[in-house]
This record gives C-alpha cells, structure tokens and sequence, in this order.
C-alpha cells in the first residue's frame, strides 16, 4: 500500500507514508468541460474515500470531419485518500 503527504511544494516519484493510494481515474470530456474539479468528482465516483487526485497528465484529442473539427480532451490521474 503507497502512502502520501499533503503538501503543495513537494513533488516526488515515490509517495510519502500518510496516503493511500486508491487507484488511476480517467475522464474523457468536451473543450471547457475540462477541470480537476470534475475529475476529483469522478475520482469520488470510482473511490467514495479519495480525498485527491495527483500525478495529473492531459491530453487534447482532435476529430476531423469534412465539416468540422471538434476538440476532446482525456485527463488522468491517481486518486488518494490522505490519512486522518
């Protein structure tokens, strides 16, 4: 089991000892429909106890037709829960 630290300033590859590690979340959604806030949502969704979502990667998806272009974008993240 990983655990992790709450702390804004620290970036590591390896988690601290006060998390948990609950699992990966991914969110697929349209232009600004884009956020943390609606991946932590989901995050919530898949895992009721997850508290955050850290290790965040984006990326922008384009679908071309003969008519248009329309623009997606996949976020994803680990989803932890930090200890009491």
């Amino acid at each position: 089991m990983a655990y992790c630290q709450k702390t804004s300033h620290l970036a590591a590859v390896s988690f601290p000892d006060n998390c948990e590690v609950l699992g990966r979340v991914t969110l697929e959604s349209k232009d600004s429909a884009a956020s943390f806030a609606r991946l932590l949502e989901e995050a919530q969704n898949l895992y009721p106890e997850a508290d955050d979502v850290v290790n965040i990667i984006v990326d922008a998806k384009t679908t071309k037709t003969l008519f248009s272009t329309s623009y997606s974008y996949v976020m994803s993240g680990i989803a932890i829960k930090y200890a009491d």
